[in-house]
Protein backbone atom coordinates (compact mmCIF):
# COMPACT_ATOMS: atom_id res chain seq x y z
CA UNK A 1 0.00 0.00 0.00
CA UNK A 2 1.17 3.34 -0.77
CA UNK A 3 2.65 5.59 1.65
CA UNK A 4 3.18 8.63 -0.64
CA UNK A 5 3.94 9.80 -3.96
CA UNK A 6 6.44 12.87 -4.70
CA UNK A 7 7.51 13.99 -8.14
CA UNK A 8 9.02 16.85 -9.87
CA UNK A 9 8.20 18.84 -13.16
CA UNK A 10 10.48 17.04 -15.39
CA UNK A 11 8.21 13.75 -15.03
CA UNK A 12 10.81 11.88 -12.25
CA UNK A 13 8.41 10.26 -9.57
CA UNK A 14 8.69 7.72 -6.21
CA UNK A 15 5.61 6.06 -5.05
CA UNK A 16 7.21 5.01 -1.27
CA UNK A 17 5.61 2.08 0.01
CA UNK A 18 7.77 1.54 3.39
CA UNK A 19 9.26 3.29 5.54
CA UNK A 20 12.38 1.39 7.01
CA UNK A 21 11.10 1.36 11.36
CA UNK A 22 14.97 1.28 12.23
CA UNK A 23 16.27 4.05 9.91
CA UNK A 24 12.92 6.57 9.30
CA UNK A 25 14.98 8.06 6.81
CA UNK A 26 15.69 5.67 4.46
CA UNK A 27 12.27 4.57 2.26
CA UNK A 28 11.34 2.02 -0.18
CA UNK A 29 9.22 1.98 -2.87
CA UNK A 30 9.08 2.73 -6.81
CA UNK A 31 11.77 4.86 -8.55
CA UNK A 32 11.30 6.08 -11.65
CA UNK A 33 13.49 9.33 -12.57
CA UNK A 34 11.69 9.99 -15.76
CA UNK A 35 14.01 7.93 -18.52
CA UNK A 36 11.53 4.92 -19.03
CA UNK A 37 13.37 2.64 -16.75
CA UNK A 38 11.72 2.19 -12.89
CA UNK A 39 12.54 0.31 -10.62
CA UNK A 40 11.75 -0.30 -7.09
CA UNK A 41 14.87 0.07 -4.59
CA UNK A 42 15.39 2.53 -1.42
CA UNK A 43 15.74 6.43 -1.24
CA UNK A 44 16.77 8.08 1.26
CA UNK A 45 14.74 11.16 2.51
CA UNK A 46 17.23 13.41 2.98
CA UNK A 47 17.61 13.02 -0.87
CA UNK A 48 14.26 13.92 -1.57
CA UNK A 49 14.45 16.88 0.97
CA UNK A 50 17.75 18.22 -0.76
CA UNK A 51 15.88 18.05 -4.62
CA UNK A 52 12.89 19.22 -3.36
CA UNK A 53 14.76 22.67 -2.40
CA UNK A 54 16.49 22.70 -5.91
CA UNK A 55 13.86 21.50 -8.57
CA UNK A 56 10.48 21.88 -6.54
CA UNK A 57 9.47 18.46 -5.73
CA UNK A 58 5.95 18.05 -5.13
CA UNK A 59 4.24 15.56 -2.83
CA UNK A 60 0.92 13.55 -1.10
CA UNK A 61 0.53 11.63 1.10
CA UNK A 62 -2.26 8.20 1.42
CA UNK A 63 -4.96 7.73 3.52
CA UNK A 64 -4.22 4.95 6.61
CA UNK A 65 -1.82 4.30 9.16
CA UNK A 66 0.60 6.86 10.09
CA UNK A 67 3.64 6.50 8.01
CA UNK A 68 6.07 7.77 10.03
CA UNK A 69 7.99 9.95 7.50
CA UNK A 70 10.80 12.09 8.52
CA UNK A 71 9.96 15.57 9.70
CA UNK A 72 11.57 17.24 6.86
CA UNK A 73 9.21 15.13 4.77
CA UNK A 74 6.60 16.43 6.33
CA UNK A 75 7.07 19.90 6.50
CA UNK A 76 8.22 20.80 3.36
CA UNK A 77 12.15 20.26 3.59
Amino acid sequence: MPVAKFFTPAQAAWLITEVDPNEPDRLFGLCDLGQGYPELGYVLSYWICRLRQCVGISGSAFPGPEPRLSRGLQDGG
